[in-house]
Parts: structure tokens; sequence; C-alpha cells
């Protein structure tokens, strides 16, 4: 993917939601060098990992974005990945529900930490998604199998 979307480069800075066990912030933090910056939340723990800033953090919080900027010392991030997914009930209609309750969240937390014509890489699983609201910010939605 980064291969066709050059999405991460020296001196970046990059957000990852939902970042345990880690691969993506490993990732990030390996193309973005000791220029840029890796800051990775979840609601579970994360194994250290040398050069990523971890923060342990339910993102469906009430607090959650002012935690995250004040966290992040109100830098913006150039890029924002999202490998978050509900736990599936089996119900169709709630499972989609679900997701775009969360789709939202992640769009919303964007707002306000991703950073003017940043990336925001994320899964889906349902319908197409809706972006005009997005206007200004590049999105690479990748359709789960």
């Amino acid at each position: 993917m980064d291969r066709n979307f050059s999405l991460f480069k020296a001196g970046l800075t990059v957000l990852d939601l939902a970042a345990s066990p880690g691969g993506w912030s490993q990732y990030a933090c390996s193309r973005v060098g000791g220029e840029g910056q890796e800051f990775a939340v979840d609601i579970l723990e994360m194994k250290s990992i040398t050069g990523v800033r971890f923060l342990k953090l339910d993102l469906s919080a009430a607090d959650t974005i002012e935690r995250v900027t004040d966290w992040m010392g109100d830098r913006k991030a150039n890029v924002v990945v999202s490998d978050m997914a509900p736990n599936s009930t089996g119900n169709s209609t709630i499972d989609a529900q679900n997701y775009s309750r969360l789709y939202t969240a992640i769009f919303v937390i964007c707002g306000k930490i991703l950073a003017d014509s940043g990336s925001l890489v994320f899964k889906y699983f349902f319908r197409p998604i809706r972006l005009r609201s997005c206007t200004g910010m590049r999105i690479c939605c990748l359709k789960a199998a």
C-alpha cells in the first residue's frame, strides 16, 4: 500500500489508532525516521517499540480528542492509520451501525488531529462510505475481505 500511495516519508508525524499489536506503528516508524514522530493509541496494551510513543486510551471516551492533542503536544498528524474494527455480533444491521459509529469517530478525530492535506488510511467492511464531508483529506480505504 505504501508503494502505491507513498504515505510514509521521512520527517512526517503519524498517528496509529487502535495500534496494538504494533505492526503499522513499527512500519511507519521505520519510514518516518528519527526526524519524524510516530504516535500510537489503543485500549489494549502494546509492547514497547523504539521510536513509538504509546498512549493507552479508549478512543470512544468523551475526552479522547483533548487527551490525544495534549499528548501529541498540539502537533498535527500528516498520516492517520486506523485498523479498528468493532466486535462482530453476527447481526448485519447491528454490525453496520457499529461500523458507522466507528467510522464517524475516526473522521471526528481526524477533523481535529489530521494536518491539512493529510492522509487517512482505514479499513472498511460494509457499504461504500460517503466521504463528502472530508474534502482536503486524502483517504485510502482498504476494503477488508
